[in-house]
């Protein structure tokens, strides 16, 4: 398959959609190095890295997508953790034959979304009935949950209280945070008053 998609300069283009700048910068910037480590310990002259920042915000990626959708020489798409970014991915792509790689993306319906996408992670769903799992098998009877705001988290959320629903677990705290929080003492205080067995 790989063989097939090369380029008249016998390559495969890989363009990687990273938050370089902006709040999740430390991440983007760790899988840039990561990918670039890769290609270098590879030793592969067939591989090409092309680097679009995003800065986590899903209007740039799409225009970042926008821009090498149509160049027949750009195969594959590689994209971040950031959850507004890959939510938005998916739309976007769905008139094309693309490749995608999800790297640490959860939300459980990119694949079927989109045909051509990929992910290397597991959704947000399994994660979330390992939790359930785990909170059964050691009777923890007062659940704390404190999450950050987005649609995965709060799927996650939403699943986690269907999977207790009818039995003797209960949720005594629940609150969000967002990118922009700062004052976690007064959140963890909260928590702490509610007397949780498991945060």
């Amino acid at each position: 398959y790989f063989n097939q998609q090369k380029t008249n300069n016998n390559k495969i283009n890989f363009v990687a959609l990273l938050p370089l700048s902006g709040v999740a910068s430390h991440i983007g910037q760790d899988e840039q190095i990561g990918l670039k480590t890769a290609l270098d310990v590879s030793k592969t002259k067939e591989v090409e890295l092309i680097f679009e920042d995003t800065e986590a915000k899903a209007d740039l990626a799409v225009q970042a997508i926008n821009r090498h959708l149509n160049i027949n020489d750009n195969h594959f798409f590689y994209t971040s953790t950031t959850a507004v970014v890959n939510a938005a991915i998916p739309t976007v792509a769905q008139n094309t034959k693309k490749s995608f790689l999800f790297t640490t993306c959860t939300k459980p319906s990119v694949t079927t979304e989109y045909p051509y996408a990929f992910r290397v992670y597991p959704t947000s769903k399994d994660e979330t009935l390992l939790f359930a799992k785990l909170i059964k098998q050691n009777n923890y009877k007062r659940i704390a949950i404190l999450f950050f705001q987005s649609p995965t988290s709060e799927g996650m959320v939403t699943i986690l209280n269907d999977e207790i629903q009818g039995t003797d677990h209960k949720v005594v705290f629940k609150d969000f945070f967002s990118d922009q929080e700062m004052d976690f003492r007064t959140l963890l205080q909260k928590v702490k008053k509610s007397s949780p067995d498991i945060l």
